[in-house]
């Protein structure tokens, strides 16, 4: 029964989750499709090293995690798409929910999911 399916990203769909960070002083975050539990005490969060976030991450090893659902997609949508490095994002609030609804992201077809109705397209929102 087993069968190759080559070097894909296969274990999609992934909770969409924001991670925020405070850099040079002011809050920013971004979007993170890559994080997983890896045991009771321990999140791995996958984000690429060029990420404007990673130097304050890697620095302290603080940051927080937020679980987006469905109301807070367009923000949340819109902090993966614009760099820290070009945009100040601390006016932007923080992503706050109450009832835990999570958004999925599907790859490599980069959409969102709400228990299996899409939502939205990634980086289209806006």
């Amino acid at each position: 029964m087993k069968k190759n399916i080559g070097a894909q990203l296969a274990l999609y769909p992934a909770p969409v989750i924001v991670v925020g960070a405070i850099v040079n002083d002011k809050p920013t975050w971004t979007l993170v499709a890559h994080a997983g539990t890896m045991a009771h005490s321990h999140l791995m969060v996958s984000l690429v090293y060029a990420h404007y976030i990673n130097q304050e991450i890697i620095e302290s090893k603080k940051l927080s995690v937020n679980i987006v659902d469905e109301a807070w997609l367009k923000e949340a949508d819109r902090m993966g798409v614009i760099s820290g490095n070009k945009e100040d994002k601390s006016e932007s609030g923080k992503i706050d929910y109450h009832t835990f609804k999570p958004v999925l992201f599907e790859f490599p077809t980069y959409e969102y999911f709400v228990t299996g109705e899409k939502v939205g397209d990634c980086a289209k929102m806006n």
